[in-house]
């Protein structure tokens, strides 16, 4: 499988909002409003992931400091799921991180999220808990990884 990751921009929020309402759920609380995710898109690094050449989903990160790198909605298109994709695409993600100096990446998942075995995998610790994840009723974890 050929996976690619490329910029996304406004001229993907369409692509953006179909795959974030195709994950969102108590889990994963994705940006679903079109406007919302165009100012999202506008402020974050935005990446298209995409498999063979088709759309399989998105990966948005920001810098939280000189040397710190968040993390902020990663979503890969349910009928993508489980084929090493999102393995794939972290692994590029970190070793780029670590290139651009980076010394740290985080993130904040749902404990039942099936991806946590993944960054677990990939060497993220949890570091810490939240119970009301922004007025959602639901827990988080907030996860990190020494790059």
């Amino acid at each position: 499988m050929n996976i690619g990751l490329v910029p996304a921009t406004a001229a993907n929020v369409g692509e953006y909002v179909r795959v974030m309402r195709a994950v969102s759920s108590r889990i994963n609380l994705g940006i679903t409003d079109p406007r919302e995710a165009l100012d999202h898109i506008e402020v974050v690094t935005s990446k298209k992931i995409t498999a063979d050449g088709e759309l399989a989903g998105f990966v948005d990160y920001y810098p939280k400091g000189p040397d710190h790198v968040y993390i902020d909605q990663f979503a890969i298109l349910p009928g993508f799921q489980g084929k090493g994709i999102g393995s794939f695409v972290l692994d590029t993600l970190l070793d780029q991180f670590k290139v651009s100096g980076m010394k740290k990446a985080s993130l904040v998942t749902h404990p039942e999220n099936e991806a946590l075995r993944l960054y677990q995998r990939k060497g993220f610790v949890v570091i810490d808990s939240v119970d009301n994840f922004e007025g959602s009723g639901e827990p988080r974890l907030v996860l990190e990884l020494v790059l």
